[in-house]
């Protein structure tokens, strides 16, 4: 590859080349003064199951539970099955894949506009239990502490938390 910034990083295959991924390591970013390095990944099935599939993402493939991990999180990602017009399937990954340079160079300018968002104490609390339900059952104890740890980070108070 090499073009733009984006250069082969690493390659696998599964369930005994059935499954076959390549990794493609993008120009890093830095989002709020940490590196971001944002990957596209090229998977491709041999059993008829999966589809050709192209994704951006920054988890670094090198395995099968981080190849699920990373196309189930995707933002962006492209698929299409082994059928078709190839002409016209290229054309859409490569305009798919423009958006995912377009939204890396959008993710920093975003960033510096929600980190200038204030938010109250108690809008911050609902949020939370939004996003963390906060259960009943003591089964679900690391949700609480979790969302325990991001109010008293919030509020200036660090503290560690024995698991």
């Amino acid at each position: 590859m090499g073009n733009n910034g984006v250069v082969y990083d690493t390659a696998g295959t599964l369930k005994g080349g059935r499954r076959v991924w390549m990794l493609a390591r993008m120009e890093s970013q830095t989002v709020l003064g940490d590196e971001v390095v944002p990957y596209l990944l090229f998977s491709n099935g041999h059993d008829g199951r999966h589809a050709v599939r192209v994704a951006i993402t920054p988890i670094r493939v090198v395995c099968n539970n981080t190849l699920n991990l990373a196309l189930s999180k995707a933002h962006r990602s492209w698929a299409t099955m082994h059928i078709g017009q190839l002409d016209k399937k290229f054309e859409e990954a490569s305009r798919t894949l423009g958006l995912a340079y377009d939204y890396m160079k959008q993710l920093n300018r975003t960033a510096e506009k929600l980190i200038k968002v204030n938010i109250n104490e108690k809008r911050l609390q609902m949020l939370v239990e939004k996003v963390l339900p906060l259960p009943n059952d003591e089964s679900k104890h690391g949700i609480k502490l979790v969302a325990d740890f991001i109010l008293s980070t919030a509020r200036g108070k660090v503290y560690l938390v024995n698991l």
